[in-house]
């Protein structure tokens, strides 16, 4: 994983500035403009979460992301305990493939956090439930890298 500059923003350090519209076309677009402007050192959980799952800047963000997750794996950034990883688990593969330091960072940090146990409960509710669907097929897929 590469050293980022958090004090920069992900406008900063994609050398990409987006104009700013008349209007927003949603409150979702303007949410994510305005992250894009915000200094990573300032981004919370929930910032992280909203950019990863609109794919924006996630190799800048992904530092942020995996600093919270190895302080708790089940980060609630907004919605349910979990929702970071959950984010992080949907990120698209060809990420991985190109990122593999990273890749073997988050797979260190599930391992060490012994999250497949959390999952052996029966008393698990729908998003820990489909968690841990997204967290077998992540290892499925990448656990043997």
């Amino acid at each position: 994983m590469k050293e980022i500059n958090e004090n920069k923003t992900i406008e900063e350090l994609e050398n990409h500035i987006w104009q700013e519209p008349s209007e927003f076309p949603t409150r979702l677009v303007k949410n994510i403009f305005k992250l894009r402007k915000k200094p990573i050192a300032e981004l919370d959980g929930n910032d992280v979460r909203l950019l990863i799952t609109q794919d924006v800047g996630i190799e800048f963000i992904i530092g942020r992301a995996l600093a919270l997750l190895s302080e708790n794996i089940l980060y609630e950034a907004l919605y349910y305990p979990g929702d970071l990883l959950h984010a992080v688990l949907k990120i698209p593969g060809i990420y991985w493939k190109k990122n593999n330091p990273t890749l073997r960072r988050i797979l260190h940090i599930m391992k060490r956090s012994n999250i497949g146990a959390i999952f052996l409960s029966d008393k698990r509710n729908e998003f820990e439930e489909t968690l841990k669907d997204d967290f077998e097929v992540f290892l499925k897929v990448y656990g043997n890298m």
